[in-house]
């Protein structure tokens, strides 16, 4: 789910998605909300309500997601360490999106990135 918050596009959820329901939507019965009560589903849900505050709280991620302009890649090609970079730019501000694909630490990871000007703001999220 955290990379797909960061990809342009609409963002989809199956009825039921946002904790984890076991069973396929059936339109004749009501939602496993009762789920809520194991902590599993329960993360989830939270989970869901996180990364749905982080889209929308950068405007980067929103603002042009049904346009070319809204992304650009990176870093598409680093196999070896299964990591995906782009940069998804709204109107005024821009963000560059790291995927580490693996549970494997990196650091000191280098991504170049050709705007001009300092970096003003750095967010982790970890899914």
């Amino acid at each position: 789910m955290g990379i797909c918050s960061t990809h342009p596009g609409a963002k989809l959820l199956f009825q039921g998605g946002e904790f984890g329901q076991r069973e396929e939507w059936n339109f004749e019965q009501s939602l496993d909300w009762h789920l809520l009560q194991y902590p599993e589903h329960a993360g989830i849900q939270a989970l869901v309500r996180d990364l749905n505050a982080f889209y929308t709280g950068e405007k980067a991620l929103h603002e042009k997601q049904f346009s070319a302009e809204g992304m650009r890649w990176i870093a598409y090609d680093d196999a070896e360490n299964s990591v995906l970079a782009y940069l998804r730019s709204g109107e005024e501000e821009s963000m560059v999106v790291v995927c580490n694909m693996l549970p494997n630490v990196l650091t000191n990871y280098r991504i170049g990135v050709l705007m001009p000007g300092p970096i003003k703001k750095f967010s982790t999220l970890t899914v």
